[in-house]
C-alpha cells in the first residue's frame, strides 16, 4: 500500500512538472496570451498560467487565426510563444484610440 502511494506521488510530481514545460498560444477572453501548462482543469486545479500577453485582442485578428488561437497553439517554449504572438499581433486590425480624433484636413477645391 506505501509502495503505491509513494508511486502515485512521484509520478504525479512529475506529471505536473512536464505539464508545467509545456506551452501554447490560446485566448483568455478576448486576449492573446501565451500559456504554460495544458489545458485541463481537474476539479480546482488548473493545469496552465498566462506566461505572456501582449494584449492583442483575439477579435482584431483575421478570422482564421482567431479559429487558431481559440483551439490553442502549441509552440516549443516561451520565447516562441513571445515571438508568434508578436507576429499575429502584426496582422490585428487596429483598435482606434478612444482619446484621440481624426485631425481636420483642408481640402483641395
Amino acid at each position: 500500500m506505501l509502495v503505491v502511494a509513494a508511486a502515485l506521488g512521484v509520478g504525479g510530481y512529475f506529471g505536473y512538472q512536464w505539464t508545467q514545460s509545456q506551452f501554447y498560444i490560446g485566448a483568455k477572453g478576448d486576449e492573446l496570451v501565451v500559456f504554460q501548462g495544458v489545458d485541463a482543469e481537474v476539479g480546482p486545479v488548473s493545469f496552465k498560467k498566462v506566461a505572456y500577453t501582449d494584449h492583442v485582442r483575439v477579435s482584431s485578428l483575421p478570422a482564421v487565426q482567431q479559429d487558431q488561437v481559440r483551439s490553442g497553439i502549441p509552440v516549443d517554449d516561451l520565447q516562441a510563444g513571445i515571438t508568434r504572438i508578436k507576429s499575429f499581433g502584426d496582422s490585428a486590425t487596429p483598435t482606434p484610440d478612444a482619446k484621440s480624433s481624426p485631425t481636420p484636413t483642408r481640402s483641395s477645391k
